[in-house]
């Protein structure tokens, strides 16, 4: 890792505790080559901040479960690489458990979820 640092913005909101608006948090994470918004997510899961409710699970595209809001657009967060000052937040059409976590519900477990369904293009 070098001495750069990068800003990301993550959605907190934690519905089961009454929160009714989320905000957004700043946080400061160091560089390193290659980092994508996951790996910036679980950086600060692991050191900054550990209530913070990311959800993923393979990191190589197939599962899905890491799909967020980046910078307004729905994208898998495991293979978008990070910029500095960008914008996390849950998908709007599901049901948000916390933070960055929504309840896909059975869609996950269909045979029928394809590459692109939850993607806005």
């Amino acid at each position: 890792m070098s001495g750069r640092t990068l800003t990301i913005k993550a959605h907190r909101q934690d519905p089961d505790a009454g929160e009714t608006d989320g905000h957004l948090e700043e946080y400061t994470i160091p560089y390193w080559n290659g980092i994508k918004v996951l790996d910036a997510l679980r950086y600060i899961q692991e050191e900054i901040d550990h209530s913070l409710a990311v959800r993923w699970s393979c990191r190589i595209e197939d599962c899905r479960t890491c799909q967020m809001l980046v910078n307004g657009k729905a994208m898998l967060s495991c293979q978008i690489p990070l910029e500095d000052g960008m914008r996390v937040e849950p998908l709007p059409r599901f049901r948000l458990i916390r933070d960055l976590v929504v309840d896909f519900g059975e869609k996950m477990d269909t045979s029928e979820y394809s590459k692109n369904e939850f993607t806005d293009s």
